[in-house]
């Protein structure tokens, strides 16, 4: 019910409002339960705290509650929502139980969530059970070929054809996960049976399982943790801030210039420091990163961790540090960053294709998307714009002559266009640097964000977020202008998280380099 509540209306309760027309009415909402429950926790509720808690509020807990009586985690739930006064069944188009994987992506990402957020809530699959009426097809006339779905293990296929007689009744039930219908698995719930398909009668769960085969890590090494080096190393977060924080006192612009970095180096072959790689043609010498700075702190970290910890500590461990602590040293909010990552032994200039200062914003979604990233991530990490500059001699042209019009992009606030005309003029030095956030330029707060809101940004990659309705959606919702509201300063850190997690280097992956700038 809770998924099927956000993913219409959003998590407004309007799955709950009772009417011939309401989205209760609608044929997938038709089998759902749980009302009632909703309704005697709203009573009780009422009866202590009157008008206080929205049913939109009760129904995200109640799903939490549901996940942990069955044997699964808990969770903290944000709350604050309010009820949505709007129910309709027209409304109502869900991803359907024969969707192929692309279009289960594309809905997903409609909703800002990205690929392992489709994998893993499709996991709640692991309790519930589906109509017989909807699913027998597959195990008795597949495509009108009067047989069962090969994909299917065929050991699986008579269990639910006697739960599921060809002309049995329709409304009769088959559990989603076989064998462990009731319970939430801990570790590997049973619905991920890969290799026999053994999965459960939906056909979009068994497409899942096929077309995610190729994706699991190499190396077999553990995934990073807060925490990892512990007795090996125990003082390697504060060297580290020692040392970033000592170079960014004596050059500020260190602070945007290591956290551009780890931009930049996540994006290209995953967070495994390849973009402190020297040489001729690795990623360094690619035209985006030859304005990047802060190698040198990089370095220096390095080198005094080889000093206390010989050969443990990885350079793509160190730049994600650093990126942390260019942000807290401009007043940004701290974050505990996960630990563990190996080098890269790649880096080639051919490879790097990073998002672009004047990509529209489908195709920002689309490079974000690509990298596990939703479009929750992709405004907060912009966001990171808040410090830093741009070289006049990227941006002058949308203030000056924006598409050969002999005039400034006209979505430009027309009081900011002669201030960066003045700070980069038409004729003068393309290497100038201007900020990328307006009178905020070395603060780390929400004021990028308002000033995108206001059109007051250099870059048209920026610019462009508060044009599309879901962006837009976003930087309201941190700038407290939309309900339910977010924190920028938490889910800049949450973002930045993820991000630190792409393609890492585990296992027989990577290495530690002794020095950052070249491989063993």
């Amino acid at each position: 019910m809770h998924f099927h509540d956000c993913f219409v209306r959003g998590c407004d309760g309007s799955i709950l409002l009772a009417g011939n027309t309401s989205e209760r009415t609608a044929v997938p909402n038709r089998s759902l339960r749980g009302f009632e429950a909703i309704e005697e926790a709203k009573a009780r509720l009422e009866a202590a705290c009157p008008r206080t808690v929205s049913c939109a509020d009760i129904l995200t807990l109640a799903a939490r509650e549901a996940v942990v009586l069955t044997g699964g985690q808990g969770w903290r739930v944000p709350l604050g929502r309010l009820d949505g006064r709007i129910s309709q069944a027209s409304d109502v188009n869900l991803p359907g139980p024969f969707d192929p994987v692309d279009k289960q992506k594309r809905d997903f990402a409609a909703k800002t969530l990205n690929t392992i957020d489709l994998v893993t809530l499709v996991g709640g699959h692991t309790i519930g059970t589906a109509g017989c009426g909807l699913v027998r097809g597959r195990f008795f006339n597949f495509n009108g070929t009067g047989r069962p779905d090969p994909s299917i293990d065929p050991r699986f296929v008579p269990l639910v054809q006697a739960r599921c007689p060809q002309t049995g009744d329709a409304s009769a039930r088959v559990g989603l996960d076989a064998g462990s219908v009731g319970r939430i698995m801990r570790r590997e719930s049973k619905i991920m049976m890969f290799n026999g398909f053994r999965l459960g009668p939906f056909q979009y769960t068994a497409i899942s399982a096929q077309g995610n085969r190729g994706s699991s890590r190499r190396g077999g090494g553990r995934r990073p943790r807060a925490g990892y080096y512990g007795n090996r190393c125990r003082n390697v977060e504060s060297i580290v801030a020692s040392v970033v924080r000592a170079h960014v006192r004596s050059n500020p612009a260190n602070a945007p210039g290591i956290l551009r970095m780890h931009f930049h180096d996540c994006f290209v072959r995953g967070c495994d420091g390849s973009i402190l790689l020297a040489g001729n043609t690795s990623e360094r010498t690619a035209v985006p990163n030859r304005s990047l700075r802060g190698f040198e702190a990089i370095e220096e970290a390095k080198a005094r961790l080889e000093a206390a910890c010989p050969r443990t500590v990885s350079c793509a461990d160190i730049l994600t540090l650093a990126a942390r602590e260019a942000v807290v040293l401009t007043g940004g909010q701290g974050w505990r960053v996960p630990l563990g990552r190996l080098d890269g032994r790649i880096s080639q200039a051919s490879d790097v294709n990073l998002p672009g200062p004047f990509d529209p914003v489908d195709k920002q979604k689309r490079d974000f998307a690509a990298k596990t990233l939703n479009t929750i991530d992709l405004v907060t990490l912009v966001g990171g714009h808040t410090i830093g500059t741009a070289g006049c001699g990227l941006v002058r042209g949308r203030f000056f002559n924006f598409n050969g019009t002999g005039r400034p992009d006209p979505s430009i606030d027309p009081r900011f266009v002669p201030l960066v005309q003045a700070r980069c003029p038409q004729t003068g030095d393309a290497s100038a640097r201007v900020g990328l956030d307006a009178g905020s330029v070395g603060r780390f707060d929400t004021s990028f964000l308002r000033n995108v809101r206001s059109s007051r940004v250099v870059l048209q990659s920026d610019l462009v977020l508060w044009r599309d309705p879901e962006t837009r959606a976003i930087i309201e919702r941190l700038l407290g202008l939309r309900r339910p509201s977010l924190r920028f300063g938490t889910e800049f850190a949450k973002s930045m998280v993820k991000m630190s997690l792409i393609d890492v280097k585990t296992g027989s992956d990577g290495e530690i380099r002794r020095v950052c700038s070249a491989i063993n």
